[in-house]
């Protein structure tokens, strides 16, 4: 199992090689998975960060007492990433404190579409969102 982790950072064009990245013969695009030791797992982010078109970000449930994503949401605005991000979150996340953590990259909270689902949104909600995203439409699915 030990052979299945990152043990430290990977150039972006071995990493990419690993990675499935084209559709199957229905079209569909596979999840693909990266398992890393804690010193790979920063610079592997921002690689496969900067490698996608558009980025999904859980931020349920994030605020101050749960930092866990608050690297990820710098990161993305220190690399001026923040255009391709749809954060999904929901009624326990703390937006005022993640629009601080994307200021204190020195970018401004508007440049990431977020939106919000409840328990019964549905899929077809959240992908129209992450489509609009992908291609830079912005509308009435942020915040």
């Amino acid at each position: 199992m030990h052979e299945a982790f990152l043990l430290g950072a990977m150039d972006q064009q071995k990493l990419a090689g690993q990675l499935d990245q084209f559709a199957d013969r229905e079209g569909r695009f596979r999840i693909n998975e990266v398992f890393c030791l804690e010193g790979a797992r920063r610079d592997t982010v921002g690689q496969l960060m900067r490698m996608s078109d558009a980025i999904v970000l859980d931020v349920r449930g994030f605020g101050r007492a749960r930092q866990g994503v608050g690297f990820e949401i710098e990161l993305l605005g220190r690399s001026r990433l923040l255009p391709r991000v749809l954060a999904v979150g929901d009624a326990t996340t703390d937006w005022e404190h993640f629009d601080e953590r994307i200021r204190s990259a020195g970018c401004e909270p508007g440049d990431a579409m977020k939106t919000q689902i409840g328990p019964k949104d549905n899929a077809n909600m959240l992908m129209l969102a992450l489509m609009r995203t992908a291609i830079g439409t912005r509308d009435s699915t942020r915040c």
